[in-house]
Formats: C-alpha cells, sequence, structure tokens
C-alpha cells in the first residue's frame, strides 16, 4: 500500500476495502458525464484517499468530470495491481466495468463457439477483434447506467480503421459485444467499406453501424411482425412500446435473441422498466447475409 500515505498502515484487506469503497464513493457522487461535485457524504477514510490522489494529480480544487476520470484511473490502476487483489476490489472493479466505466484495454474478451465458427466465414478472426475492443479508435457503450429489471447485461460498440492493404482501400471494423462485468463478449462484426457504404455523417460507432445495416439490411417487421414500432425500419435502437406488444410477440427479455442462417443474421434485444409498463428495443437489426457476402467477394474482401 506504499502507493498511498493514507492506506499505510492498513493490512491488505482493510486496504482492499478502503480503496474499493473510495472507488464506490467517487462514482457514486460524479458520474463520469454528469456535473455532480464530491462533497457528497462518504467515510473519512475514502475521503482521505481520493483527496491525496487527488494531490498526486495536481487536480486540488478541481471537481470537473476530467478530473474525476483521472482519479478513477489512478485507483483503477492500484486495484488491478497483484498486491491489492482480493474479493473486495473484484467485485467492485467488476461493477465499475459493466458500467462501462474502464479503460478499453482493461476488459476480457470472451468468444463464444458459435460466435467464431459463424463470423470465420467472413474473414473475421479473434486477433482482428481483440485490437478492435482492446485499441478501437471510437466506442460507445449503450444504455448504461438506466434503470431496468434486467440490468445485468449492457451493450457496446467498438469501431476501428483499417488501413489500405493490396487492392483494399482503408475500411472500418465495427463489433458489437455484450458487457458482463470485466468481460466483453462478441455477438457480431462487420467489415464496413466506403465503396458499399457513406459513413460521412456518422458521428458514433452506432450511426456507423445503423448506415450498415440500411445497406445490407432487412425490414424489421419480418422477424418482428407484431411489433408495430419497427415497422419499414432496418434498425432499430432505443425504441419503446407498451407491454401487451411484448406478449404478442412472444419475445425474451434481457439477453440478445440472435440468429445468423447462409441467408441471414438477425438480433434483438428487449429490456422492461422498473414499473413494468413499457418495454424497451435496446437493439435489433437484421442484415442479408447473402448480399453482404457477395459485396465483399466483389472487393476481394474475402
Amino acid at each position: 500500500m506504499a502507493d498511498l500515505v493514507s492506506l499505510e498502515a492498513m493490512e491488505p484487506q482493510k486496504g482492499r476495502r478502503a480503496l474499493a469503497d473510495a472507488l464506490s464513493s467517487l462514482l457514486a457522487s460524479h458520474e463520469l458525464d454528469g456535473a455532480n461535485d464530491l462533497s457528497t457524504s462518504v467515510s473519512s477514510v475514502s475521503e482521505a484517499v481520493i483527496a491525496e490522489v487527488r494531490a498526486k494529480l495536481n487536480l486540488t480544487g478541481d471537481n470537473s468530470p476530467e478530473s474525476t476520470n483521472k482519479i478513477t484511473k489512478y485507483i483503477l490502476d492500484l486495484m488491478t495491481k497483484s498486491v491489492l487483489s482480493g474479493r473486495d476490489s473484484d467485485e467492485i472493479l467488476k461493477n465499475v466495468g459493466q458500467a462501462g466505466r474502464i479503460p478499453a484495454h482493461r476488459y476480457k474478451v470472451v468468444f463464444t463457439e458459435s460466435f467464431t465458427r459463424e463470423f470465420r466465414p467472413l474473414g473475421i478472426i479473434k486477433k482482428t477483434i481483440i485490437e478492435a475492443i482492446h485499441s478501437p479508435d471510437d466506442f460507445q457503450h449503450l444504455m448504461s447506467g438506466e434503470d431496468f429489471l434486467d440490468d445485468d447485461t449492457e451493450f457496446s460498440l467498438f469501431i476501428k480503421r483499417m488501413p489500405d492493404r493490396k487492392n483494399l482501400k482503408a475500411h472500418w471494423l465495427i463489433v458489437q459485444t455484450l458487457r458482463r462485468g470485466m468481460e466483453q463478449v462478441p455477438q457480431s462484426a462487420w467489415w464496413v467499406h466506403p465503396s458499399h457504404v457513406d459513413i460521412s455523417k456518422s458521428e458514433r460507432p452506432l450511426d456507423v453501424l445503423e448506415a450498415f445495416s440500411n445497406i445490407f439490411g432487412a425490414d424489421l417487421s419480418s422477424d418482428l411482425p407484431l411489433v408495430s414500432a419497427v415497422r419499414g425500419k432496418k434498425f432499430a435502437h432505443d425504441i419503446t412500446f407498451p407491454t401487451d406488444e411484448l406478449g404478442k410477440a412472444n419475445l425474451n427479455l434481457g439477453m440478445p435473441a440472435s440468429l445468423l442462417t447462409p441467408q441471414k443474421f438477425f438480433t434483438v434485444s428487449i429490456k422492461i422498466s422498473r414499473d413494468k409498463k413499457s418495454f424497451r428495443i435496446a437493439l435489433a437489426y437484421s442484415i442479408v447475409i447473402t448480399d453482404y457476402k457477395n459485396a465483399l467477394k466483389n472487393l476481394g474482401a474475402i
């Protein structure tokens, strides 16, 4: 615990708990995209830890989101050192990871057999996916921090630029994942070539995925015929609809229903509000695999 004077006299277990409490209170009192300061009630030890880190980083008096990001990263670095590993810090790290508040390279990438089997014929390999998740050009955590009954599964998008190679111009890889604590589980991955998809007006990874879906996608009404909100759409995100439509559509909550066949990839995830009065489509789209694969072949990409 030599990194912080405030923890020097503590036993390792108590030191881990103090760091965990400091990080927990830090995140609870100052959301990374919010504007609350750190003057809320925290334990004296947590307060001392945060104050010492703030002083080390020359951030005294600075309660900005950027300052909190730097303090959070410093404490996370301490918590992930082997000497500090333990159940308390592991639990906090899991919660912080679930909320999407850790650097991308700290996530463990976990592959399912089905993902590897189904996306390899589309030119997707594990090494490229790991690079896209750990060192993305941009990423986006969807519906993070929102209040749902099934809040243990969150979604992330990662996008990475691929440089020119041989006769193939620079393009992008976008990866969709499930975020579970400190793990990212890839669900789909798509090559986005400028000759196919115009992303010049895209500001977020979600915009890129929508632009891609509008080119290679199919009308969602064929997969979700009883959900009126998606009729005529090839891509749906953050759409609310009444509870009775969910029952009619016979859809599962939380975990995405994904299906990849030689002809089509379809995915949808629906979450229920705490008051159980409405449901929200977190993400839904359907890709015509035959069209997409033919386009890649014509470019010489696969």
